[in-house]
């Protein structure tokens, strides 16, 4: 009596797991399996090749966000400038004139008393005042050039200077004590001979600076 013989080689032995057939993926053979034991598939039927390629995806946003944020702070950045002066025309100095308490431009440098020669005449007629002042003038540091007279009408000591003289007039004044000097022009009867540059011309107070 011949017997039936069964390939044995396609069995699968009975509660054996057959193993996924070729195209199934794997994610739902395993969710088959979890749901021939009772157990229900909890997750999506989502393919691991796509999970792959999003997580793939999610990096490289990342990654162009972060190029973006690091390029756009650079080109944020600030650039400070030092700020450059531009020089005046010139030199930069002010160009200044010194004046006289009148106004008009310095002819040069301050007159010393010391150094001005003077003549020394008798105004008013008292005897021997020219002398006696022309000694009292040479003991104080005085340049006494000459002494003479000038007549007897002068009221008050005055200094007359010929032209060109008037800065060295106004030292001998200011010295003495008396009023701004006068031009020879403009003394009468006074012989012009007797004047080299600058004279005082004495009154009855004399040189009230030595009085």
């Amino acid at each position: 009596m011949a017997r039936l013989q069964t390939p044995q080689g396609d069995r699968t032995p009975a509660g054996a797991e057959r193993p996924p057939d070729e195209g199934q993926g794997l994610d739902d053979w395993f969710a088959k399996r979890l749901e021939s034991h009772g157990i229900p598939s909890r997750f999506p039927r989502t393919s691991v090749t796509r999970l792959l390629s999003l997580a793939g995806f999610a990096v490289a946003l990342l990654g162009l966000i972060w190029a973006f944020s690091v390029a756009g702070g650079t080109s944020s950045s600030t650039t400070t400038s030092t700020p450059t002066s531009t020089p005046k025309a010139g030199n930069g100095t002010p160009k200044t004139t010194q004046k006289t308490s009148k106004g008009k431009k310095s002819t040069g440098a301050k007159v010393s008393w010391r150094d001005v020669p003077v003549d020394v005449l008798n105004g008013f007629g008292g005897t021997g005042a020219a002398t006696a002042q022309q000694e009292l003038l040479t003991a104080n540091g005085w340049q006494v050039r000459s002494t003479g007279n000038a007549g007897t009408s002068v009221q008050q000591t005055v200094v007359v200077f010929t032209p060109g003289n008037r800065p060295k007039a106004v030292a001998v004044a200011k010295k003495i004590g008396v009023g701004a000097p006068v031009p020879l022009a403009s003394i009468s009867g006074l012989d012009p001979s007797v004047i080299s540059q600058v004279a005082i011309v004495l009154g009855p107070d004399l040189l009230p600076a030595y009085g």
